[in-house]
């Protein structure tokens, strides 16, 4: 059964304190050298980027964004998803939620937008949902 809309936005609420507690203790556990350490700093300078401070920015923009979208769809995004499609935990590797239904099973991967990985993480996607198909059937 969906949870009413006043639970919802209780949970709203709550995750986006935990987003914003996850975010702001990885901010202050970021070494700015180990995020230097994995990066390539050829191509800033290939895209023009000629002052230190300029790399700098560039880099801590982009390790931001990315870890946010983490951050997001691990203690906001999913959790929401689901309670709103009343579902319960998957014991199953790669899928983030079950819902049950009188004439089917759905099982949910929950990802951040159209354009979530590379070839191979679509692949053992598939391969995941292949595998609990067959358990299934």
């Amino acid at each position: 059964m969906p949870p009413s809309t006043p639970e919802l936005e209780k949970e709203i609420a709550a995750c986006l304190q935990k987003f914003y507690a996850s975010r702001l203790s990885g901010l202050k556990e970021l070494s700015l050298k180990e995020v230097l350490r994995k990066k390539n700093p050829y191509l800033y300078r290939a895209l023009g980027i000629e002052k230190a401070s300029e790399i700098v920015e560039q880099i801590m923009a982009a390790f931001v964004t990315s870890s946010d979208e983490t951050i997001f769809g691990n203690v906001f995004f999913e959790p929401i998803a689901k309670l709103a499609a009343g579902g319960q935990v998957s014991p199953t590797e790669g899928v983030d939620f079950t819902v049950e239904k009188p004439d089917r099973y759905l099982a949910v991967a929950v990802k951040s937008g159209p354009n979530w990985g590379n070839a191979d993480q679509h692949k053992r996607q598939s391969t995941n949902f292949d595998a609990l198909r067959k358990r299934l059937y």
